[in-house]
């Protein structure tokens, strides 16, 4: 019997080198394999465990700068409210008579004219106006023009 088993190995002993290659590979590779994602795992819990505790500390910052904008807000009302109570309004009718007084003075030099439109309206300013017709004092001059 261990003679035949004998043979039997010696005549399958390729298939059976192989075989063992093939398991002691895969066992091998298992190992690899598990040790991986035995890590993966573990550094994916690390990694949301500080995760978790970044997250858990923003929240806790942005809390705190809500109570203190809170307390801004509420200071700035109050002393808002202060100052409002002490706005006193006051109203008043005021009955007066209005005087209007209009004066009209012809004013020439608004427009661009020469010296010889000038004498022609010093001229007629002469002849129409009663009151200048013998002042020589009151006409219009040709030099007083702006440009």
């Amino acid at each position: 019997m261990w003679l035949s088993l004998l043979r039997w190995i010696g005549a399958h002993r390729m298939a059976l080198t192989a075989g063992a290659v093939v398991l002691v590979l895969g066992g091998i590779a298992w190992g690899l394999w598990h040790v991986h994602r035995t890590g993966y795992v573990a550094g994916a819990a690390s990694m949301q465990a500080r995760w978790d505790a970044s997250a858990r500390e923003a929240e806790k910052r942005a809390r705190a700068e809500e109570r203190l904008v809170q307390r801004a807000v509420d200071a700035i009302g109050a002393r808002l409210t202060a100052d409002l109570a002490r706005i006193r309004i006051e109203h008043k009718t005021i009955n007066r008579r209005i005087v209007d007084e209009v004066r009209s003075v012809p004013l020439y030099g608004e427009c661009r004219l020469g010296q010889r439109v000038w004498d022609d309206l010093n001229t007629l300013r002469a002849a129409t106006d009663t009151g200048t017709a013998g002042r020589g004092g009151d006409a219009v001059s040709g030099a007083a023009a702006p440009w």
